[in-house]
């Protein structure tokens, strides 16, 4: 385990996401609820305060992370128990696990996956289970990015920013909203897309500065947001009353610990990665994986954000799979054509 209390910037212990110890040269993966390292859970967790502190966003991390493969077994078979929620459909539990494991991968260029349905499609329902491999926990009125109606968009940006390399999930826009919240809505999509804002510092609320965000979103909307530049940076999944088995999300709130446990696991992976090369070309392989993908998978049929949306959620896909490979969990994934045309169905041709 790795002791941290010897890093003199403050900021470390304010905002999420991979943070270099520069006493050994070891990258961490910061969190509330249970940092990660190369090793497992570190002995230093994520200082609760500034814009992370409401909702359940201090339940992020990762406590438990199985070592042994039968514990790992034993956690992946919430991956399975996820898609059980989703009977009708693939491209739900194709895109929404696609993004979380992009979350991590530090890539130049993002996206948001946005739940789209009336009252009582079960929106919320999912969004609550995907979260739940970052928390551990099903909360079905408690989002790690909170309610978009209760943000200006400064502050929504500020949390995209402290987020790092994460994913927020965010409920509740309706395209009716008011102007601020429409520029709420437009701050959660350009922040996850990776342009840059401008907020006070995170700790202190000094002078503002251009800064850019590193998380990615899931958020769940009445209706698609239709403000400019926002529609092709996002990719929009829709529900009706039969997207969710609700029998099968309540089965998966005992799945929910185990999916938390896996996803700590394949951050510890990915850190063993990012240690033997750096961050930076980390992360520029990683755009490089997105974007071989796209040009196997989509090329000819969409191009430009459309196919960079589809490289992020492959980019994800490809990595968690070089992960499951290692540690022996292959055979409990879905098959790669599988999840290939379930992404390449949710992205339309006239982004």
């Amino acid at each position: 385990m790795t002791n941290l209390r010897n890093l003199n910037e403050p900021a470390l212990l304010h905002t999420m996401g991979w943070k270099q110890n520069p006493t050994n040269g070891k990258h961490v993966y910061f969190a509330p609820n249970g940092s990660v390292d190369a090793s497992g859970p570190t002995t230093d967790n994520l200082t609760p305060g500034g814009p992370l502190k409401p909702q359940a966003a201090m339940e992020y991390g990762f406590p438990r992370i199985p070592q042994d493969t039968a514990g790992i077994r034993g956690a992946a078979s919430a991956i399975d128990a996820f898609y059980t929620i989703f009977p009708l459909r693939s491209d739900i539990p194709a895109a929404s696990l696609g993004i979380l494991f992009a979350a991590p991968l530090a890539m130049s260029r993002r996206g948001s996956v946005g739940f789209l349905g009336g009252p009582g499609s079960g929106k919320t329902v999912a969004l609550s289970a995907i979260q739940a491999f970052t928390t551990g926990i099903v909360f079905r009125d408690r989002f790690t990015g909170g309610s978009i109606t209760q943000l200006t968009s400064t502050k929504a940006f500020s949390k995209a920013a402290a987020a790092g390399h994460s994913l927020l999930a965010w409920d509740d826009y309706e395209e009716c909203a008011n102007e601020r919240i429409r520029m709420v809505m437009a701050s959660i999509v350009k922040a996850a897309y990776g342009e840059s804002g401008s907020i006070g510092n995170l700790q202190t609320g000094g002078l503002r500065a251009p800064l850019l965000a590193h998380s990615v979103a899931i958020f769940t909307a009445e209706d698609a947001p239709s403000s400019a530049g926002i529609a092709s940076r996002f990719v929009a999944l829709e529900f009706d009353n039969e997207s969710v088995a609700l029998s099968s999300y309540d089965l998966f709130k005992d799945f929910a610990s185990r999916g938390n446990e896996l996803y700590g696991r394949y951050i510890q992976w990915l850190a063993f990665q990012i240690d033997a090369v750096g961050l930076q070309a980390f992360a520029q392989a990683n755009d490089e994986v997105a974007r071989d993908w796209a040009r196997q998978t989509v090329s000819g049929e969409v191009s430009g954000r459309a196919a960079g949306l589809a490289g992020m959620l492959g980019a994800g896909w490809m990595r968690f799979r070089e992960f499951a490979s290692e540690v022996g969990i292959s055979d409990l994934l879905p098959a790669d054509d599988e999840v290939r045309k379930a992404i390449v169905s949710t992205i339309p041709t006239n982004k």
